[in-house]
């Protein structure tokens, strides 16, 4: 028999070509039909006595090699070879899952498209689900081996949404979803500080960033210690932005230790140092002559805070 002849294309989707042919004289002859990837050299075939032929389960971008002969009794017709590459689409990634990465960053991992070869490009979006705030980074590329994104500078304890959609060109594929709350990051207190001290008081301020107050058992606690005598006083389970301890030694050095506990965690923070004032300008309460003689003179004196920093 004779090759067919007259190969039209019906229908050219990314995974599926459609293609009509005829055969070289007016007979009823089966025919076969194979496609064979050029990435990958698989080969399938089949038998038929239409003269309409679906290949179906193709992959996007891949250029394939489509033979059809037709089946004699003894000898089959030369084969009608040519080549199609299918169209590009943006298929959605599979099982996308987000995950702590360090106390300031989640890591996003997602398993590409496998019905495609295209050169595919990525949508990455994080959604704070509290303030509806969106950011995206688009036409990000990772390896096939490494499809993951590190999201920088989220809010702590703070519940998102991440998204991630392939793109090829202008296509955008169907978006995928995770939803995740942020572990509490780095404990941290902002600016502490003593803005003011009298004789017997301090007044310690700092500033909190509101997400670390939405974490589940969030507490600071305050503590000042006189470093002479080791006297201390603690404020527990503090809210606002200042604590006041009173009752203080005048002219005494204290240490001032912030603690934070959220989401099981426990941090003692930095510390400061902080001195009182004297109750007045009065430093020594006696002083005298201890010696004198032709070129020097020796007093001593009692101080009102001995030991003091001030």
């Amino acid at each position: 028999p004779g090759p067919v002849t007259s190969v039209t294309v019906l229908s050219y989707l990314p995974n599926f070509i459609s293609i009509q042919y005829e055969p070289p004289e007016d007979c009823i002859a089966p025919f076969r039909v194979c496609t064979t990837n050029l990435v990958t050299t698989v080969q399938t075939c089949s038998t038929t006595s239409d003269n309409i032929y679906n290949a179906t389960g193709l992959f996007s971008c891949t250029t394939y090699n489509i033979g059809i002969a037709r089946l004699g009794s003894y000898i089959d017709s030369p084969v009608m070879a040519f080549n199609m590459t299918t169209p590009a689409i943006a298929d959605p990634v599979t099982d996308l899952q987000v995950t702590p990465f360090n106390q300031t960053q989640h890591r996003a991992h997602w398993t590409p498209p496998s019905t495609t070869n295209c050169i595919l490009n990525y949508l990455i979006c994080d959604i704070n689900l509290l303030t509806g705030n969106q950011i995206c980074v688009e036409d990000y590329t990772t390896s096939i081996e490494s499809s993951e994104y590190i999201f920088s500078d989220l809010h702590s304890c703070t519940d998102y949404n991440f998204t991630v959609a392939s793109m090829i060109g202008v296509h955008e594929s169907e978006v995928s979803h995770f939803t995740a709350r942020t572990t509490v990051g780095g404990l941290s207190l902002n600016n502490l500080r003593v803005s003011s001290a009298s004789s017997t008081s301090l007044v310690v301020q700092w500033e909190t960033h509101e997400s670390l107050t939405r974490c589940s058992d969030y507490s600071l606690s305050v503590c000042s210690t006189n470093l002479a005598t080791g006297a201390q006083q603690c404020g527990v389970s503090l809210s606002g932005n200042q604590w006041q301890p009173t009752g203080l030694d005048s002219c005494s050095l204290h240490v001032v230790t912030p603690t934070i506990t959220a989401e099981g965690q426990t941090s003692s923070l930095s510390h400061l140092n902080a001195v009182t004032a004297s109750s007045d300008n009065t430093m020594i309460t006696s002083a005298q002559v201890v010696n004198v003689n032709t070129s020097e003179i020796s007093i001593s004196w009692v101080p009102v805070y001995p030991g003091s920093p001030c």
